[in-house]
């Protein structure tokens, strides 16, 4: 039966929750048998291939932010906790 591509994504555990299912879909990082997807609401069976491609390993966005600072002001983080 088809269900939902954002659905497909949480259930299949490649992605953390449907919200961030919907943001990998909306940045063009999913694709479907081989096909681009940029719907969440596209239909999906149980025996077609989903993949995600680049997938963000970071919580949220911010961690992003944080690290273009780092580099942008040298600031040297080795060793510290």
């Amino acid at each position: 039966m088809a269900e939902r591509l954002d659905v497909a994504l949480a259930t299949r555990g490649l992605a953390r929750s449907r919200t961030h299912a919907a943001t990998l879909i909306a940045q063009g990082l999913v694709t479907v048998d081989g096909a681009p997807v940029v719907r969440a609401s596209a239909k999906v069976g149980e025996e077609q291939s989903v993949e995600v491609a680049g997938a963000d390993h970071y919580v949220s966005r911010g961690a992003h932010k944080l690290v273009a600072a780092l580099d942008a002001f040298d600031v040297p983080v080795t060793g510290r906790l």
